[in-house]
């Protein structure tokens, strides 16, 4: 967990996490900018974005950007889960 896109993006490189969250909205730098910054060196991790803000643009963004999914808040618990069994599943099948 990370307080703030800084963070995240230090967090990111000292763990290399096969999953990560993200949030849109974080302080000091905003996670689209975090996305960035992680896809310029790995376009492998396993990123799902999490956000208040259903703007196409910005899911337009992010999908060309190689999320695993966009979530607009609110979603439950069940969405995630099912977003990680299948990302498992096309994992296994590679």
């Amino acid at each position: 967990e990370a307080s703030d896109g800084v963070e995240a993006i230090e967090k990111y490189y000292s763990k290399k996490p096969d999953l990560i969250f993200l949030d849109l909205v974080i302080p000091k730098i905003d996670g689209l900018s975090v996305l960035k910054k992680i896809r310029s060196h790995d376009h492998s991790s396993k990123i799902i974005v999490l956000t208040g803000n259903d703007n196409p643009k910005i899911f337009n963004e992010c999908t060309k950007l190689g999320v695993l999914a966009f979530l607009v808040k609110p979603f439950n618990l069940n969405d995630i889960l099912d977003i990680i069994s299948f990302s498992n599943e096309v994992t296994l099948m590679k």
